[in-house]
């Protein structure tokens, strides 16, 4: 996924790479600026917005906003619960700490949120301060498990998070990680890009004696005639947003919440500043198991070009990653492109895919960014300014927009808690994509609260397994069809501290039927098994084999301890010293729930470890 490692003491060498007389360039920053002509609207499109007419896919203004003003892309949890947009709409009765700002954007940037109910959306709520002042806090985000709302406040370079924590944003705490020097690094490197650009122009036009004339009867006149050289100078959108110090920061989490996928420019490789393609880019910052943001690395080169990629958005099936690019759009049919275009690429073993552009209606001849799929996968939104002014848009996206739209997943959320005491666990939760005998991937629950999101593909079997410090591994399994209407899966998960006598099934443990013959898919659950039992040396097991009542009691008795012994060798196999270990088998003797039927059989048909000896 993750390319060219990025190197943050490497900005401190970025000046070497500075020139004047290159070719640059200017443009306005992205609300501003036009790469490709806006047509005229005509008559039709008047009394019919290209939005309104007979597409196969129908997108309508949303109703989000409640105001006609600039709202930026929203984001959601994976629940699809809460929604968390940024805007610069008038204040509301009470929002006393709005400030108008300068320019084009009107009043300051502030976090809206709004909270899913059994009657619908909240109208958008404003925390207020802490978390929003007189000045910009903007391109929030919301973390998979909707306890974390990330954002900006005055510039790319200042991250903060707050909690999210009964319906509350509490007071925000600045990111830590190398992504704070890295930002100070790029600063650096922009101010001395821009000075070092004044410095050359006006030697240029002191050295020019035609004009010392000129300036001692116009003096007002010579800033003209340094903005006429730095557009001579610049001529690309990234060198001028380079100059300028401009920076965005938007960002979006994948949903297993171990990458950061943000938009920046970082300057252009052997030009200016430190790396890129001249534009903004896309990069992603590994997030490491204690929350630090170190790892920056740029994502590969399909994605990013020469013109500016921005507003990522990476979807719930952990493969469709959205993006806004300006860059033109060779492959789309008159009409289908304009200022900013709306992009789609999928993950894949060799990283992601080359991107494509979405299709019209959603792709408009006006400039249509930020991109967003709810994890429903059916309801879509966007921001364009199609109508004249940034509004939110929402689509309904159809089976037959598979080519573009997410893969259907289902969504568990729940708690992780210690079985004895109640109170929350730091658990690490894997998911195993048991045909394919590995592991998928893994999130980790709250330390605070015990929370965990996750969603998984239909149409899979899946098997769930829990680790944590001091506790039991604990597992599931689930089998989802392909087809079905999306749900949310609230599963908790109560871990058993490692004590003796303390029993844990092996749930994601398969043979052969009615053989003791291991299948493939139980390799990742007793892999982990293998790392739990020595990362705790103290601990003995044993483990027991159980069948159902099917078949006479002797060979029950048989095919339980064999099943038993196949699990100890396996683990004696994987590191596990041998006098720790021990096997029984009880056949049909034990069942967990008493019946014929083949649901009760398969409950009864088992493998559990129980804690023989142990000492902390």
């Amino acid at each position: 996924m993750l390319i060219q490692r990025f190197n943050p003491l490497l900005f401190l060498a970025a000046f070497l790479f500075l020139t004047i007389g290159a070719e640059h360039g200017i443009a306005q920053p992205k609300k501003g600026k036009k790469k490709k002509a806006t047509p005229e609207k005509t008559a039709v499109d008047r009394v019919t917005p290209a939005l309104e007419r007979t597409d196969s896919l129908i997108v309508k203004e949303c109703n989000l906003p409640l105001v006609d003003s600039a709202d930026d892309r929203p984001t959601f949890s994976l629940d699809g619960k809460i929604m968390v947009f940024g805007s610069r709409r008038p204040p509301m009765p009470g929002e006393t700490w709005r400030q108008r700002q300068p320019g084009l954007f009107g009043w300051d940037g502030d976090v809206y949120y709004r909270l899913l109910t059994d009657t619908g959306w909240t109208i958008p709520i404003n925390p207020g301060p802490p978390i929003n002042n007189s000045g910009d806090q903007n391109n929030p985000t919301i973390s998979p498990r909707g306890d974390e709302i990330y954002f900006i406040s005055g510039g790319g370079g200042n991250i903060l998070r707050s909690k999210f924590v009964d319906g509350k944003m509490q007071p925000p705490q600045q990111v830590v990680g190398q992504i704070q020097l890295i930002y100070q690094n790029l600063f650096t490197s922009q101010a001395y890009f821009h000075d070092t650009l004044l410095v050359g122009i006006n030697r240029q036009l002191a050295a020019d004696s035609n004009l010392a004339d000129v300036f001692r009867r116009a003096p007002e006149s010579r800033e003209v005639y340094v903005k006429e050289r730095i557009l001579r100078t610049l001529k690309d959108n990234g060198g001028v947003k380079f100059f300028q110090l401009y920076s965005r920061f938007e960002s979006t989490f994948s949903p297993d919440f171990k990458y950061v996928i943000f938009a920046e420019n970082f300057g252009k490789r052997g030009k200016y500043g430190m790396d890129g393609e001249g534009d903004d880019d896309l990069w992603a910052i590994r997030i490491s198991p204690n929350g630090r943001w170190d790892t920056v690395s740029m994502i590969n080169g399909k994605i990013n070009s020469g013109f500016a990629e921005n507003y990522p958005f990476f979807a719930a099936d952990n493969r469709t990653l959205y993006f806004t690019s300006d860059r033109i759009c060779s492959t789309c049919p008159p009409g289908a492109s304009g200022a900013d275009d709306i992009y789609m690429t999928k993950f894949t073993d060799t990283g992601f895919s080359k991107p494509v552009p979405l299709p019209a209606p959603i792709n408009s001849p006006y400039g249509d960014y930020g991109f967003t799929v709810a994890p429903d996968g059916k309801t879509a939104y966007f921001v364009s300014n199609r109508s004249g002014k940034s509004k939110f848009y929402q689509v309904n996206l159809r089976p037959q927009d598979s080519v573009f739209a997410p893969m259907p997943v289902i969504v568990f959320t729940g708690f992780v808690t210690d079985k004895v005491t109640g109170k929350p666990v730091a658990a690490r939760i894997f998911v195993d994509e048991l045909a394919k005998d590995q592991s998928s991937f893994n999130v980790y629950s709250d330390a605070g609260l015990g929370a965990y999101a996750l969603a998984m593909q239909r149409g899979q079997r899946f098997g769930l397994q829990v680790i944590a410090d001091g506790y039991l591994p604990k597992s599931e399994r689930f089998t989802f069809p392909a087809k079905g209407e999306f749900n949310r899966n609230k599963l908790d998960f109560q871990l058993e501290p490692i004590t003796i006598g303390a029993t844990a099934e092996f749930k994601n443990v398969y043979f052969t039927s009615g053989k003791s013959d291991l299948l493939p898919e139980s390799k990742p659950e007793l892999n982990r098994v293998a790392d739990f039992l020595k990362s705790n040396r103290t601990a003995s097991i044993e483990i027991d084999g159980h069948t159902d009542d099917v078949g006479t009691p002797a060979t029950n008795e048989k095919l339980s301890i064999d099943r038993a012994n196949v699990v100890m060798n396996y683990l004696i196999a994987h590191g596990v010293a041998k006098e720790r270990l021990s096997a029984k088998g009880f056949g049909k003797s034990k069942p967990v729930k008493k019946g014929n039927d083949e649901a009760s059989r398969a409950l009864n048909r088992r493998v559990e470890m129980v804690v023989t000896s142990y000492s902390k």
